[in-house]
């Protein structure tokens, strides 16, 4: 979109990073509300119960401490907090008529990369969300 250009979003992440790409562009679709072509698709994902243990609370996450997943949990966390106040340093913050503080938070950043790791499709060297793919894949 026109508005990564306007923002100079690759200067600040790479352009291979299609985690980071999709998920800002998930979260400015999702600012748009109404306006936004995929406002039914994304009113659709912010149903879904998110089952990953990345949104478990302390508790509940320690339970899984004997395990390798809880590790690997724990380190998912911390790379996307990282990564998430390094773009609202550089990015967000710089830019907030077009990054809402609303919806580029901590919390919607974690739903957001987990949107996009858990739903993306890639084809040779494009990666993207496909509404009807996704759909069928993901039938509740």
């Amino acid at each position: 979109r026109e508005i990564f250009l306007k923002c100079k979003v690759l200067e600040i992440v790479d352009k291979n990073d299609h985690l980071s790409l999709l998920s800002i562009l998930l979260l400015y679709e999702r600012s748009l509300k109404e306006e936004s072509f995929f406002y039914p698709y994304i009113g659709i994902l912010l149903e879904q119960e998110l089952s990953s243990p990345i949104f478990w609370n302390g508790d509940d996450l320690d339970l899984l401490k004997p395990f390798y997943i809880y590790n690997k949990t724990k380190d998912i966390i911390n790379q996307r907090r990282e990564q998430y106040h390094l773009l609202k340093s550089n990015l967000f913050d710089v830019n907030r008529s077009v990054f809402d503080d609303e919806i580029f938070t901590l919390d919607n950043w974690l739903w957001s990369t987990y949107i996009i790791t858990s739903r993306v499709f890639k084809v040779d060297i494009h990666s993207g969300l496909v509404p009807l793919a996704d759909m069928l894949n993901h039938v509740e």
